[in-house]
């Protein structure tokens, strides 16, 4: 196999970061995230209409990739159900145990957690196995509006709100219970994007509009750089804490208030990229940066709608050998 500097002519850089203008084709080794990344073209990306829920709804739950994709629970008022993405239509499967909405979800369309919730806010945690739900061990700590990561035998749960008082607790799920390590740096994260796994999350944005940012590691939470802009009761998708999608939300003092703004993480920095078609919030989020699903949402009558991101080219995260 030819070596890359045969080929291209230059060895692999190691940036702290990604290069300014980077030539298709170009692989180098981003010494911030511990990556290797490689520019794929030029970047297009875009959000595309898909197949309305049955059942419409806010602060549901989502799992799974853009084409097998779990929705469930939600409200108003409280929901038990669940449907399945194909990719072009949902169908309405098996309901959750207990009705709840602003729970946390984890895991794909096959093996799935709800964690959490607002009954009026709980510490219920339900397992799906492809079919049915479960109830399974319970949080150490009752609260809803959190964010999760994971899958259904290792998941993360991290802050929320615990009433009266907002909550920076995270718990640890080894696929039989819970258990705490550290928190978030902050300790009023609620109802903010979030996506990644056990050992590589990203918590961003939330009420009351804020941009901050942090990033786990699997042992402790830093704060890294802010969203562009501020957003509450917003959703994201992303595979880790060097790649991820945030999307909608609300804000205020924005004209329009409700956003449809979307940015993208390159494990750095933040960059906005094209608008979602219709602004919500209360939405849920799943899939990876180049491939999500927005699924829900706030105010009447979008509570139904499905938008599908896609984005090709662009400076892309590689496996390294």
């Amino acid at each position: 196999m030819a070596e890359y500097a045969s080929e291209k002519g230059v060895k692999v850089q190691t940036v702290a970061g990604d290069p300014p203008a980077p030539f298709e084709g170009q692989v180098w080794y981003n010494s911030s995230t511990g990556n290797h990344r490689v520019n794929k073209g030029a970047l297009v990306s875009a959000w595309a209409t898909g197949g309305a829920l049955n059942t419409g709804r806010q602060k549901s739950a989502s799992a799974g990739t853009q084409t097998a994709a779990l929705a469930f629970g939600g409200g108003t008022p409280y929901s038990a159900n669940t449907e399945l993405y194909n990719g072009s239509s949902w169908t309405e499967l098996n309901d959750l145990g207990t009705a709840r909405y602003a729970g946390g979800g984890a895991g794909n369309s096959t093996a799935a957690l709800y964690i959490g919730g607002a009954y009026p806010f709980s510490a219920l945690t339900e397992s799906w196995n492809g079919t049915n739900w479960t109830e399974v061990n319970d949080l150490n700590t009752a609260r809803y509006g959190g964010g999760a990561a994971g899958i259904s035998t290792a998941a993360l749960y991290f802050g929320g709100d615990n009433p009266p008082d907002n909550n920076a607790s995270t718990e640890s799920w080894n696929g039989t219970s819970w258990t705490e390590v550290n928190n978030m740096t902050f300790d009023d994260h609620i109802y903010f994007g979030s996506n990644g796994t056990q050992t590589s999350a990203l918590g961003y944005g939330g009420n009351p509009n804020y941009t901050y940012t942090e990033s786990w590691n699997g042992t402790n939470w830093t704060e890294v750089n802010d969203l562009n802009t501020a957003a509450a009761r917003q959703a994201g998708a992303g595979a880790d804490n060097t790649s991820a999608l945030a999307f909608g939300g609300v804000h205020p003092t924005l004209s329009p208030s409700i956003s449809a703004f979307t940015e993208s993480w390159n494990g750095t920095n933040w960059t906005e990229v094209n608008d979602m078609n219709t602004g919500r919030f209360y939405l849920s989020g799943t899939g990876i940066q180049t491939s999500a699903l927005a699924v829900g949402g706030s105010p009447a009558p979008i509570n139904s709608s499905t938008e599908e991101w896609s984005e090709t080219g662009g400076n892309q995260s590689v496996a390294s050998s």
